[in-house]
């Protein structure tokens, strides 16, 4: 991806704690990005909605307005912009719950700021051109090749449900284990896609029945291949979905 993606691009970064806000606002700072900062959700959410952001950092537990009531309040006002992730010390959000309300991704404390920057240009880059190169994977990869009557955009189908940036597999798949690099090969007898092929990453699994939602896995899409590339991106932005990965 382009070694400037990050440069001129706005980026709002909402966290109580100026010791860590401060040095996170001047490493992108380093590299070209407008930066706003806000010390919790309800100052974040109006800077949001004053500014053009391309890019939110949240932490998730604030005082005066939490990074996931302002996930959810951003979303309902945009589906999609501006990009949005989440840092969080805390077990209080499921990565199921994030992706599914919105978030593109979240990074656990303690981070390093080199991991920061390359997941903002990672989210920062369009998702033809980021899921248009399989990069190399020196690991393992589980091979998931399975059929389905169709790929669905409403939760509760049954069936393999689509996301902005990923997917989810119920459990008629053997779920990979968490954090696993996955290669697909997923046809539908039905729909607008007959064949969904590509590489990911498994970022959540539920193992049982949990809260009326089926066990499965969800994953976000690493490389899309270029038959399914352009009508994956088509079908979420017609759609206007807004979950990252949903969560059923």
């Amino acid at each position: 991806m382009p070694l400037d993606i990050l440069k001129h691009k706005t980026i709002l970064v909402v966290e109580d704690e100026e010791d860590l806000r401060e040095p996170i606002a001047m490493e992108l700072e380093s590299h070209g990005c407008r930066v706003l900062q806000a010390p919790n959700g309800k100052a974040g959410f109006e800077l949001a909605m004053s500014e053009k952001v391309d890019a939110l950092i949240s932490d998730i537990r604030m005082p005066g307005g939490d990074g996931i009531e302002l996930l959810r309040k951003i979303r309902e006002t945009n589906f999609a912009d501006p990009a949005i992730f989440l840092i969080t010390g805390q077990s209080d959000l499921s990565a199921a719950d994030a992706y599914s309300l919105g978030a593109e991704y979240i990074l656990a404390k303690p981070f390093n700021l080199d991991e920061l920057t390359a997941t903002l240009e990672r989210i920062l880059t369009t998702r033809e051109e980021r899921w248009k190169i399989s990069a190399a994977h020196t690991g393992p990869l589980k091979a998931i090749e399975q059929e389905f009557s169709t790929l669905a955009v409403d939760i509760g189908t049954g069936n393999v449900t689509l996301g902005r940036f990923g997917i989810f597999l119920p459990a008629t798949v053997k779920s990979p284990p968490l954090g696993s690099h996955v290669i697909f090969d997923l046809k539908f007898a039905t729909g607008a896609i007959s064949q969904l092929q590509g590489r990911g990453i498994v970022r959540w699994v539920r193992t049982s029945q949990s809260d009326d939602l089926a066990p499965g896995c969800g994953i976000s899409f690493e490389y899309v291949s270029p038959a399914a590339r352009a009508r994956i991106i088509g079908l979420a932005d017609e759609q206007k979905l807004q979950a990252a990965i949903p969560k059923a």
